[in-house]
């Protein structure tokens, strides 16, 4: 087969090639989780603020639609009735 021999002969390039794309993938993923992040903050930031659970829910959408670490955003709908208001008082 003419593709094995042409990959016989190049080995080292195809492995040097196999590691630097690998960690180019990686690199990706940590890209995709740090948008995923800011995007879920800038949520967070608007939600305590405005109390609009709407919006807040349509940012941490889109902001898993980055990165599937984002959906741990909707628990905050939930610990801002119930946690949120025992800091509060516990600071002030």
């Amino acid at each position: 087969f003419p593709i094995i021999r042409c990959i016989d002969k190049r080995i080292s390039i195809w492995i040097i090639f196999y590691f630097v794309l690998s960690f180019y993938l990686a690199s990706f993923n940590a890209i995709r989780q740090a948008i995923a992040l800011s995007i879920s903050c800038f949520a967070l930031y608007r939600y305590m603020n405005d109390d609009n659970k709407y919006k807040y829910s349509v940012f941490i959408l889109c902001a898993t639609m980055f990165h599937y670490s984002a959906l741990i955003g909707l628990i905050v709908i939930v610990a801002k009735k119930y946690v949120f208001p025992v800091w509060i008082n516990f600071y002030s």
